[in-house]
């Protein structure tokens, strides 16, 4: 997925055209690129973190009260 986005930002460039339309183009195929991965970071957060981030939460609920 990187080398495909770094092909595109590369074809951009060489374009010289960065006007409006391929920016929000760029960033539109970032964002396709990208969503996978953070989706990925999250659920593997929620699965392996979320007795850590209950502590957390329970410890910081504690220091408040």
């Amino acid at each position: 997925v990187a080398l495909v986005l770094f092909i595109i930002v590369t074809g951009f460039m060489e374009s010289g055209m960065p006007d409006a339309y391929n920016m929000v183009t760029l960033l539109a195929l970032l964002g396709i690129g990208f969503l996978p991965v953070f989706l990925g970071l999250i659920l593997q957060f929620f699965i392996e973190g979320s007795f850590l981030l209950v502590d957390i939460e329970q410890n910081t609920a504690g220091e408040k009260a």
